[in-house]
């Protein structure tokens, strides 16, 4: 299942690597520059409600103006040859930290992040 498409485009998306996984699915480098791809093990209808809501109403960006994601909100949803929904397309967010090792004292310590509390 390495070639799928993006339910609103029809553009072809190819995983290319596996970078991360959990309990609820993997998450790919694609082949289009900038964006990765999350993958669900199994999907349930509840999901792709969700993520259709998600896809049609995405947040402004605060720092769309400053050329910088600031989350990733999916874009697309990713259907397989059959059309199923499988997962989403969202844009890489360069440099992201997961948000244990933010809200994690000793491991923000281990990674030498320069973050508190204080804003």
């Amino acid at each position: 299942m390495t070639n799928l498409k993006c339910a609103n485009t029809n553009q072809p998306i190819s995983l290319t690597k596996e970078i991360a996984r959990s309990g609820e699915g993997v998450v790919w480098q694609t082949n289009r520059q900038g964006y990765l791809a999350k993958i669900y093990h199994k999907v349930q209808d509840e999901q792709v409600k969700k993520l259709e809501v998600m896809v049609k109403h995405p947040p402004q960006d605060p720092n769309a103006n400053k050329n910088h994601i600031s989350f990733a909100w999916p874009v697309s949803l990713l259907k397989d040859d059959r059309g199923d929904i499988v997962g989403f397309l969202m844009p890489e967010v360069k440099g992201a930290k997961e948000l244990i090792d933010v809200y994690n004292p000793s491991r923000r310590k281990k990674l030498g992040l320069e973050f508190n509390w204080y804003y």
